[in-house]
């Protein structure tokens, strides 16, 4: 489907002439794209994984449609369509071509989701990061629905667990590999596979390496490939192109705006326009992060009177769901993260990044030590992992060991999916 509304655009924009050779397009192509998204595993993934998510196949995406616009253009080419085919007509069809399968599989899933009912989950292992699932599990009502199976680990006997997850119609278990031994993990892994029952494991490993990892087999043994942590110069000039090719446009664009937030600011409260916060930045260098000010003047030295008031699960991190120090015009820009704008510039002087850890105050980065601290080998975002998951709901070492991973598994495809996936959150407000 996605091709064949690729091959009707160019069609559309070719005229009659061109009807023979689209026709060839639309057969080639979308065997192409059929046979090439199979030896891709796009169609297999979701039976894999447990939050499947169409951001993650846009690469192979790509190279599935890109295979589905050279083949068929190639057989036009040769003469099989009567018609002359251009560079102009592979790109058209190839960017067609990616809008609408990406299009396609969001809307099928979202399909799913709405007509059949979210996953059956059940976490075994008696673990802290069993509590870091579920809370991740419940803001994810719609996908996985987490069954207790009280006791089911007692008896050390797999077929017995397996006996619960089939009484209670699991259709998945996720396994926290380290806190079962490792025989019983095993053997617990192939009976629910031969049950049909799916299985996800939580390795201790992962907290180290993220998810990209290569495993291989070496004369039938499993080894597990690690990546080395890459900040070379080239790595961080791209980094630094990316953020300045966002910046400098949005800076030029969003400026008329921000003078007017300016005046607003002013004219309604006493005090200047924009806020100079100290943070912690890249290699723990301290710099000066620009907001426009939310609060009345001096709010910043009231906040340990306020301590009192702090509605974050962790006292290392200070949040007020009503705080009476944000003004009018504050709440406002506050609600919409347009607070954040005069922040493009610190971008701009590369004291922060597009996407990157979170900027801590100097007394939150205090309690981050040891090898956590390497999240700081990239400079602090707008935006990043936190603001994705709503950074004011995150406990602080949680929050200290996504942005390590972050920085693990930094890749620009990293930084476009977490900038995708911040826009829906700032639509929908935020409330910090």
């Amino acid at each position: 489907m996605a091709f064949a509304a690729a091959t009707e655009l160019l069609l559309l924009s070719r005229g009659h002439d061109f009807m023979g050779a689209a026709m060839i397009i639309a057969v080639v192509g979308c065997a192409t794209f059929v046979l090439a998204a199979k030896l891709l595993r796009l169609y297999d993934g979701d039976a894999k994984r447990l939050l499947p998510s169409t951001l993650d196949e846009v690469p192979r995406l790509l190279v599935a449609i890109g295979a589905a616009s050279l083949v068929p253009m190639f057989v036009v080419a040769c003469g099989a369509g009567g018609v002359h085919v251009s560079q102009w007509d592979v790109l058209l069809l190839w960017a067609s071509g990616l809008f609408a399968a990406t299009l396609g599989r969001v809307s099928a899933r979202a399909m799913s989701r709405a007509t059949s009912p979210p996953e059956r989950v059940a976490i075994l292992g008696d673990d802290p990061l069993a509590e870091v699932l579920l809370e991740s599990f419940d803001k994810r009502p719609r996908d996985v629905v987490v069954v207790e199976l009280p006791g089911a680990l007692d008896s050390g006997l797999a077929e017995d667990v397996v006996a619960h997850c089939l009484s209670a119609s699991i259709e998945r278990v996720v396994l926290i590999s380290d806190a079962v031994h490792s025989d019983l993990a095993l053997n617990l892994m192939r009976h629910l596979r031969k049950e049909g029952i799916g299985v996800s494991i939580v390795p201790r490993v992962a907290e180290e390496t993220g998810a990209r990892v290569v495993v291989e087999h070496v004369d039938g043994v499993g080894v597990m490939g690690i990546p080395q942590i890459d900040r070379s110069r080239s790595t961080m000039a791209l980094k630094r192109t990316f953020d300045l090719a966002i910046a400098i446009p949005l800076i030029l664009i969003t400026l008329p705006v921000m003078t007017v937030f300016a005046l607003a600011v002013v004219l309604t409260s006493k005090g200047p326009a924009l806020y100079r916060q100290e943070r912690v930045g890249r290699l723990g260098v301290h710099f000066a992060m620009l907001k426009f000010r939310t609060m009345h003047d001096g709010a910043h030295e009231a906040r340990a009177a306020l301590q009192h008031l702090n509605t974050h699960a962790d006292t290392r991190l200070f949040k007020l769901d009503d705080d009476p120090r944000v003004t009018t015009v504050g709440r406002f820009l506050r609600s919409t993260s347009l607070d954040e704008l005069p922040q493009l510039f610190n971008v701009l002087r590369g004291s922060m990044s597009i996407v990157g850890p979170r900027p801590l105050l100097p007394e939150e980065d205090g309690h981050v030590t040891g090898f956590r601290r390497r999240r700081l080998d990239l400079a602090p975002g707008l935006t990043g992992p936190w603001q994705v998951l709503q950074a004011h709901r995150v406990p602080f070492d949680a929050m200290v060991k996504i942005d390590y991973l972050y920085v693990l598994e930094w890749s620009p495809w990293t930084d476009v999916k977490i900038i995708l996936r911040t826009l829906p959150v700032v639509l929908g407000g935020r409330s910090r």
